[in-house]
């Protein structure tokens, strides 16, 4: 019995290994069978245990390329790792794309791949089985008409136009400023109150005549004393001229020297030394001022009224294009008028830009500096940040000494306009600070003082021209 069993055990050992005994198999498909969409990709993870001496035949892969079914091989990867002396480890990840679509929601199948294994004379197939998913349509299989899928409980469908919007409303207010700014320089401006005056009219033309132009400038200026008397006007009538016309009395000596100088200019042989044309347009501009009197505001009224409908209009743009910060704006606003721009407004836009911008340049490399810590293991960064700031303000008042700078409190407000500007978060980044985008602010802030300064130039000649200053009588 014992000798029977002994040939039992040994032809059981001796009959060939199984091949589930050979290897081992794990497949690990796609997480979703549902929603996937023509040009998916799906991968499929095949891991192989291998007893050696058996190896995978890399002739049993599949090729790259292949479509079966409106599915493509598009990559084979293969990594293989020694588990032991015994063991190979196959980690095979097979990627499709989805290249198949219909009208309606289709079943697809990742196709069945065969493998094989050779070794000790044998071959052993490895099937990777079919795995099947749903293919959704691009669109629903029938048209359908909004006016008659249209629910009481659902409005229609709109479009956000918000951002067109501020956009439209923006380019609609620069449209006004353009439209009153040609209507400024080059229409007649007749229409306004008081700018049709003869007077008005006179200095217009005597600003477009040159200095040699002395004579012809005196024949303006009578010109708009005739129109305004009625009558050619002498200097015998001056006098029933100013009880006349009571306004013009504040300049009677100016107009008594005119007339002297008239006869000087038009009757003598010479023209007289002291007479120029800028000096004529200074007198003509009195006269002038006189003519609108009954049309002009006090100072006080007229600056509080510019200011109010130029703020509300500038507030109301600001809010459509919100590009530019509206305080830096405001800052060379003010700074104009600081700056005697009411009196000299070319100066004063040249001042303010120059020292606005020269103390927004400061501020941006303040601001690199203090990003750009090159002793950050040394010095602590609010420390740093201290150190920085106090040497920039140092360099903005050492630079009073050369004149185009030398108005350090406006160098300090555009200083003080760029770190307010990067007080906003994400501007204070070393990334934006150093682009090209209007993020930046050595970029956008120039933008906003310049049309600072433009403003504060508008409200000074919409001032002038709603006031009168007439010079009393020496």
């Amino acid at each position: 019995m014992r000798f029977l069993l002994g040939i039992v055990f040994w032809l059981l050992a001796a009959l060939p290994a199984t091949a589930a005994d050979l290897y081992t198999l794990q497949i690990r498909n796609p997480g979703r069978d549902i929603g996937i969409l023509v040009g998916d990709l799906l991968v499929r993870t095949v891991e192989i245990d291998a007893q050696a001496p058996y190896a995978l035949a890399p002739a049993s892969l599949p090729t790259k390329g292949i479509s079966r079914h409106g599915v493509e091989l598009r990559d084979v990867s293969i990594t293989k790792n020694a588990a032991s002396t015994s063991r190979t480890h196959y980690t095979l990840q097979f990627t499709y794309q989805v290249f198949t679509s219909a009208s309606y929601a289709k079943k697809v199948q990742l196709p069945q791949e065969q493998l094989k294994l050779n070794g000790d004379g044998r071959n052993i197939d490895i099937a990777i089985p079919a795995w099947t998913f749903s293919v959704s349509p691009l669109a629903t299989h029938d048209e359908t008409r909004f006016d008659e899928d249209m629910s009481p409980y659902r409005g229609p469908l709109l479009l956000d136009t918000s951002v067109k919007q501020r956009w439209l409303w923006g380019f609609a207010g620069l449209a006004v400023l353009s439209l009153f700014g040609l209507l400024y320089f080059n229409g007649n401006r007749a229409w306004l109150p008081g700018m049709g005056g003869p007077f008005a009219r006179s200095y217009r033309k005597l600003r477009r005549l040159s200095n040699a132009d002395v004579r012809q400038g005196v024949a303006v200026i009578h010109q708009a004393f005739n129109q305004t008397w009625g009558a050619n006007l002498f200097h015998a009538d001056l006098e029933n001229f100013l009880r006349s016309h009571p306004r013009f009395r504040a300049i009677h000596s100016e107009i008594d020297e005119f007339f002297r100088l008239s006869n000087a200019v038009l009757f003598g042989s010479d023209v007289a030394p002291s007479a120029s044309l800028p000096a004529m347009c200074d007198f003509c501009k009195q006269c002038r001022d006189c003519e609108r009197e009954p049309f002009a505001l006090q100072p006080l009224v007229a600056v509080t009224l510019c200011s109010v409908v130029l703020t509300a209009l500038v507030v109301l743009l600001m809010q459509s294009i919100q590009i530019l910060p509206i305080w830096p704006l405001v800052i060379a606003w003010a700074c104009f008028f600081h700056l005697g721009g009411g009196e000299q407004p070319r100066a004063a836009i040249v001042s303010v830009l120059l020292s606005t911008i020269f103390g927004v340049l400061m501020g941006w490399l303040s601001a690199l500096a203090i990003l750009d810590n090159p002793v950050a293991g040394m010095i602590p960064p609010g420390l740093w940040a201290a150190l920085v700031i106090a040497v920039f303000i140092g360099i903005i008042s050492a630079c009073a000494y050369w004149k185009p700078f030398s108005i350090t409190p406006v160098c300090i407000y555009g200083y003080a306009a760029t770190w307010g500007y990067l007080d906003v978060p994400g501007r204070f980044d070393f990334t934006v600070l150093t682009s090209l985008n209007l993020q930046n602010a050595v970029l956008i802030l120039p933008a906003a003082i310049g049309m600072g300064c433009t403003l504060g130039y508008f409200n000074a000649r919409l001032v002038g021209m709603l006031t009168v200053k007439p010079q009393p009588a020496s």
